[in-house]
């Protein structure tokens, strides 16, 4: 099973794979790497990872379905995933595209989505929000569980 703080990456451009895990190994997490959603999806499933970041433009089906099928999946539907993108700049309207396209992600249960150039100031410090929520969880549940039943 991965740490507690593992990111999985998909992304079909090795490049930006490459940048999207050295972003999340900043953050401090661990970083596992697929090149399409359906090996994504596996991974997700059987790896567990804490968070998933992951490119809209996929080569088998885009990153707003991963994250429904995600969301369906027992297994997965609790993992927050983060879309990044760079086609709502191919626009001329970028600022209704860009809200159009977060409207999307969080109807496929995304946590949030980036065009690109933002994914690069504001991915670390989300990714760095979520562990710290997540360690806060983890320590109350423990706290919770420490704590004798009264009768």
């Amino acid at each position: 099973m991965p740490t507690a703080r593992t990111a999985l990456i998909v992304d079909d451009d090795s490049t930006l794979r490459y940048v999207l895990a050295r972003l999340a190994r900043l953050a401090g997490y661990e970083t596992m790497e697929a090149k399409d959603s359906s090996s994504g999806l596996e991974m997700a499933i059987h790896k567990a990872p804490q968070v998933v970041v992951a490119d809209v433009r996929l080569p088998d089906y885009d990153g707003f379905e991963l994250c429904r099928r995600m969301k369906m999946e027992k297994t997965t539907k609790k993992i927050p995933v983060i879309l990044v993108t760079s086609m709502y700049y191919e626009t001329g309207k970028v600022n209704e595209s860009i809200a159009a396209g977060k409207k999307k992600a969080r109807a496929a249960g995304a946590l949030e989505l980036f065009p690109r150039g933002e994914a690069l100031d504001h991915l670390g410090p989300l990714l760095k929000k979520i562990s710290a929520r997540n360690i806060a969880a983890r320590k109350a549940m423990a706290r919770k569980a420490a704590t004798p039943k009264q009768s």
